[in-house]
This record gives structure tokens, sequence and C-alpha cells, in this order.
């Protein structure tokens, strides 16, 4: 069976960890592999494919820093993220850690008539929109960035939740 992760996740295989979410994707992926399953992780922000010992391939999106800046996430970043999710022609694709772009990798799984899993990370994935407000969002500062693509997953989380 092939497994398609996604993530910012090629350093913890090279032992260092951005997050918790990343290193249960990676535990997850490295058990998965070697129970004898495919399992491929595109990883958006890496800055080389490679296979790791456990044998899971590690895929970059080239190009991922081309363009305009302040338009590169939409005229570059997101299409070829999802051409490449679709070239994988997964069995299954597997999302953690919240992130809107999660959407694409559920569009994707329909493509290809694959299923698509929704892992939950953290307890902030199962709060209410007034906790995460309270405990996420407004309590520490957020670039404004982060507030852009909060607003993008709480309009995609509800909608991916029941899929």
């Amino acid at each position: 069976m092939k497994i398609c992760f996604w993530g910012n996740i090629s350093n913890t295989f090279k032992g260092h960890t951005p997050g918790g979410g990343e290193l249960q994707i990676t535990l997850l992926a490295k058990a998965l592999a070697t129970a004898g399953h495919e399992v491929v992780v595109i990883d958006p922000g890496g800055n080389e494919d490679f296979v790791t010992t456990e044998g899971i391939t590690i895929i970059t999106v080239k190009g991922w820093d081309n363009g305009i800046k302040m338009l590169r996430t939409f005229t570059h970043r997101l299409p070829q993220f999802y051409s490449l999710l679709k070239k994988q022609n997964a069995d299954i694709y597997y999302c953690r850690i919240r992130d809107f772009r999660h959407i694409l990798v559920y569009w994707a799984s329909r493509k290809v008539k694959a299923k698509f899993v929704l892992g939950l990370a953290s307890d902030i994935d199962i709060l209410n929109f007034r906790q995460r407000l309270t405990f996420y969002y407004f309590a520490q500062k957020r670039e404004l960035w982060t507030l852009f693509s909060g607003i993008l997953i709480e309009m995609n989380y509800p909608f991916l939740f029941k899929k």
C-alpha cells in the first residue's frame, strides 16, 4: 500500500524536529515503512529529494520559492503542490497539523480515488472556534500570514473533519 504524507518534516529525519506534530508524522511514517508499506513524504520546504534508511521517499516541491513574494503562494506553490500530490497516486493521503493546504490533499485524494485521513496532532484541533481564538490565535502575537492562514484553516477544517 502506498501512503503519502506531507509536511515540513525532512529535517526530522535528519534529527532536527521543528515541532511535535512533525515528530508524530515522522514516527508514523517510519512505522509504516518498517511494516512494508511504500511511504512518500512531500516536503514543501525541503532542500533536496532523498530516501531514508527505512525506505521513505522524501520529495520536495520544485520551485517552491520562485515567483513574486506575495503572489507565489497562488501562482507557484499551491498549483505545484497539488500536481505533485496527484502524481503520487497513493492509496492513502495522510494529513496532520493544522494547515489550510489540507484541502488540496483532500482534492488530490478524491481525484485519484484514494482514502483521505486527517490525524489530530493537538488538543487545539478539537476545540470550538471561540476556544481556539482564546488559546491559540490571541494567546501570543501572530504574524499577518498566520492570521490569514488561520482564516483559511477555520474555513476548511469543519469540512475536512466531516470527510
